[in-house]
């Protein structure tokens, strides 16, 4: 297995290399052009045209690896074909591989315990795509950062055998088993407990932790006037 931390910063080395070269002939050579001899002239243009273009292939290059269109799997393992080509696993970023509580901008947090190594048994399976709705490259500079493997990012929903999200609801054919557990839905991340009470005395019955504990006091009463509020905050 080719590392890809290596390869990119082989690439980026080279692509600043050739950057500097082509910016110092053009700058060398952009005012004397004319004085030149002909064959001279044509020498130094196509080197420079020679150097952006390499520039150009190399940034293209490390935008497919970033990206995940690029495979940098040995050829000797690639044998097989189709058969062996690892299926898709999307796996949401917000509250799956970073401690989360509610969306800030900017502020990525730190990674949770046990993420690195849970992305790297996905990936010796699947092929793990991120899933984000922040901008790509802040996520691609965490995942960086923080000891991830290079993987694609993208904030577009991609063809995948399963979506791996701290905010989902699986559809098992039934609409109103969504709706009624859409009622009670809160990611794992969300710190709040319930207040069973009557609205017309305002008086609190009991308070629990679990949404559905709450409910089943509350459906025991079978009265209009007991109700279930939720309240920010953890349960002393």
């Amino acid at each position: 297995m080719i590392d890809e931390k290596l390869l990119l910063k082989f690439i980026r080395t080279k692509k600043e290399e050739f950057e500097e070269e082509g910016f110092t002939n053009y700058k060398k050579h952009t005012n004397t052009l004319k004085n030149m001899e002909s064959m001279e002239a044509i020498t130094a243009t196509v080197d420079i045209h020679v150097l952006m273009n390499l520039t150009r292939i190399l940034n293209e290059l490390i935008e497919m690896i970033e990206s995940g269109k690029f495979d940098v799997v040995e050829k000797s393992k690639k044998k097989g074909g189709r058969k062996n080509m690892k299926k898709t696993i999307c796996v949401d970023f917000d509250g799956v591989l970073n401690e989360y509580n509610g969306y800030e901008e900017g502020n990525l947090g730190e990674p949770l315990s046990g993420s690195q190594d849970f992305i790297k048994k996905l990936r010796g399976k699947y092929k793990v795509v991120i899933l984000t709705s922040r901008p790509k490259e802040q996520v691609i500079g965490w995942l960086s950062n923080n000891g991830f493997p290079s993987m694609k990012v993208t904030n577009c929903k991609v063809p995948a055998v399963a979506y791996i999200d701290d905010r989902a609801i699986r559809f098992n054919g039934s609409y109103k088993k969504v709706i009624s557990q859409l009622k009670n839905f809160k990611p794992y991340w969300a710190k709040e407990y319930y207040r069973v009470y009557n609205i017309v005395t305002d008086e609190t019955i009991a308070l629990f932790n679990n949404i559905y504990d709450a409910t089943r006091v509350c459906d025991s009463y079978q009265s209009q006037d007991v109700h279930i509020q939720r309240i920010p905050g953890e349960l002393e």
